[in-house]
């Protein structure tokens, strides 16, 4: 027998908020594109996976099981790489940054 899972239920409704959440910050224009877009993105799908997971738990059919946590697992992929291209173009940021603040700006 399958059925909803409450703690996965409650996860899903954490990366809703958190989306609506990071919806509501207006970042950095030079942060906008290569950090925020991306750690959004990664908050969204994650949310999508666990709510799949979920959704395979009540399905009784073995395949339609199968294809939701396929997707959940490509879903789960892609807001690891999301987050992974936030990260590193936040450090990018800090350190161009950080030498602008040392050293000056580039000559135009």
């Amino acid at each position: 027998m399958t059925r909803e899972r409450p703690a996965v239920r409650a996860d899903v409704a954490l990366m809703d908020d958190l989306v609506n959440r990071l919806n509501g910050i207006k970042p950095p224009a030079e942060a906008a594109e290569p950090v925020h877009k991306p750690l959004v993105e990664s908050v969204r799908l994650w949310g999508e996976a666990l709510d799949n997971i979920n959704l395979s738990c009540q399905t009784e059919d073995p395949a339609g099981q199968g294809l939701l946590r396929l997707g959940a697992v490509l879903q789960l992929g892609g807001s690891m790489l999301n987050f992974r291209i936030a990260s590193d173009n936040f450090w990018r940021l800090v350190v161009v940054n950080g030498l602008e603040a040392i050293v000056g700006s580039p000559p135009p």
